[in-house]
């Protein structure tokens, strides 16, 4: 009698795993979108003697605080070598869509490379999102660099060597935000942000951007809000679309720039890149483009090969605009 209890669980254990994978039939992948990339950090440490800092972006209430419903701080993180020498900084802005911020893939990983590989201080920038108005966001991006250059002397920092790195969504806030660094970017709304010391006398111009697999525009066609990209969010109209649309808008005076992008990149169109690329050229501007055959969105510090190769190819390019 026991032995067939002991049967009968075994046969009904066996059924129920088939039953899993539906009845008798064999479980086929969904092959109708390619796979999201699994991507294991591969970012070294922060060095042991590096400084850390956080840093309020404002000392007060920000610029459309009403619009940013959130209770997070904007803020900054400075990752600073504390050696006694000038060097160079990159100020980092992690991607997400401006829904969230993809940390610390996008931001601290990031800046484990850049004091350990360029031998630069880093700064990761936790920018607000959606809803908050996006002349505020914009601003943020702004603001982190002249709130650097405010503390240069301090933290000995080459003012001459400051690089704004974005990834997706952030490289899209970095082209935006130099892009519109001369226009008045308050006021709107019936804001009573009043500009201060550190708005007033510091720039928040760049040397260099670098730009991997960066967004480009909300929609260009449709006023409906785009879920994957919330920058304009309530504001997307189409005169916004086109203000901010960044090789519409691409300036003379614009720094050099780094891109990278893989050609298989499901969430932001290759020909974006190529437009922006495209923009960039008919203005003269110095450039180095990267395009991998796979990589997907959102490689960060690299998921193959190909896609690894980034790093060493912005060291290079670094070495010969700083040179």
């Amino acid at each position: 009698m026991k032995k067939r209890i002991s049967l009968l669980l075994v046969a009904l254990s066996v059924l129920s795993m088939a039953g899993c994978a539906g009845a008798g039939e064999t479980s086929v992948p969904d092959t109708s979108k390619p796979p999201k990339t699994q991507i294991t950090s591969t970012a070294p440490a922060i060095p042991d003697d590096t400084v850390k800092v956080d840093y309020r972006l404002y000392e007060g209430a920000a610029p459309y605080a009403s619009t940013y419903t959130q209770e997070e701080t904007v803020s900054m993180t400075g990752y600073f070598i504390d050696d006694g020498k000038e060097h160079g900084a990159v100020v980092i802005l992690p991607g997400g869509g401006f829904i969230h911020r993809s940390e610390p893939k996008e931001g601290e990983d990031i800046a484990a490379l850049v004091l350990n590989e360029y031998n630069m201080n880093a700064i990761v920038v936790h920018y607000r999102l959606t809803p908050c108005y996006f002349k505020g966001i914009a601003y943020d991006a702004i603001r982190a660099v002249k709130l650097l250059r405010s503390m240069a002397e301090e933290r000995n920092v080459n003012e001459d060597q400051i690089v704004l790195m974005g990834f997706s969504a952030g490289g899209q806030l970095a082209m935006v935000s130099q892009e519109h660094l001369e226009e008045n970017l308050f006021g709107d709304l019936g804001d009573p942000y009043v500009a201060d010391e550190i708005d007033l006398n510091y720039s928040g111009k760049v040397n260099l951007l670098c730009l991997n697999y960066p967004c480009y525009s909300i929609s260009l066609e449709s006023d409906t809000p785009n879920k994957k990209n919330a920058f304009l969010g309530a504001y997307n109209t189409a005169e916004n679309r086109a203000a901010y649309t960044t090789w519409l808008n691409v300036k003379e005076d614009t720094c050099p720039v780094f891109l990278s992008q893989a050609k298989d990149d499901i969430s932001v169109p290759i020909d974006y890149t190529y437009q922006l690329e495209a923009a960039l050229k008919e203005k003269n501007i110095p450039l180095d483009v990267h395009y991998y055959e796979k990589g997907g969105h959102g490689y960060a510090l690299g998921n193959n090969d190909e896609t690894k190769t980034w790093t060493a190819s912005l060291k290079e390019y670094m070495k010969a605009i700083f040179a």
